[in-house]
């Protein structure tokens, strides 16, 4: 109704209430889901407004796992509170002045694993008076290789590539075992299986004849 100055208050006219925005829910395509090794998993969603919410919640839909507020248009990445487990996620979008969208389902791919190191790639250095070595090539940038004692459970000794190609590993103690094993770790992966490497002999002087 409306009610003019000095005068009566007018009908009242009907008007129908339009129901509240509801936000699209976000196209799979636009999700990706990163499972990450030894830093935070992320979840990243596409072709978002500014003020767009993204809510990331576990498998059944009511756990939330992290959110983030988009301050510019384009990309958003949320950072989890936790390393993600089981197969899936739940991912919502909320644009301003609208509601939550229905959650998106979107895939966990399985955390990287490390290619085994191939035996031709590594040298060992029975050495006398100085500390015996491991010699691995073909390494990239922030590879991280161990060594091992026989049992794949001592470590003898650890070393992180500064530089693409081949890092020397020096041991903290001498090699008593016919064999020791040794395993890599890429940038963001798991540690690969174990390879066991034969140990020479340290060298011995002949008599002269």
């Amino acid at each position: 109704s409306v009610t003019n100055a000095n005068s009566k208050e007018s009908p009242v006219t009907e008007a129908e209430v339009a129901a509240e925005a509801t936000t699209p829910a976000p196209a799979v395509g636009t999700i990706t889901v990163a499972n990450n090794v030894g830093i935070a998993d992320t979840v990243t969603v596409k072709d978002l407004a500014i003020k767009d919410v993204v809510k990331v919640y576990a498998e059944d839909g009511k756990t939330l796992l992290g959110s983030a507020v988009a301050l510019k248009a384009g990309d958003v990445i949320v950072s989890l509170k936790a390393q993600l487990t089981g197969d899936k996620v739940q991912v919502s979008v909320m644009n301003a002045n609208s509601l939550e969208s229905e959650k998106t389902e979107a895939t966990i791919v399985a955390e990287k694993e490390t290619a085994a190191p191939e035996v031709n790639t590594i040298t060992v250095a029975n050495n006398v008076g100085i500390a015996d070595t491991v010699t691995l090539t073909g390494l990239a940038l922030k590879d991280t290789v161990k060594i091992y004692k026989v049992d794949g459970i001592t470590l003898l000794g650890t070393a992180v590539a500064s530089k693409e190609g081949e890092l020397v590993i020096s041991l903290k103690q001498q090699f008593v075992e016919s064999t020791i094993k040794v395993s890599l770790t890429n940038t963001n992966s798991n540690e690969s299986e174990k390879v066991e490497v034969t140990v020479e002999k340290e060298a011995v002087t002949q008599l002269p004849e």
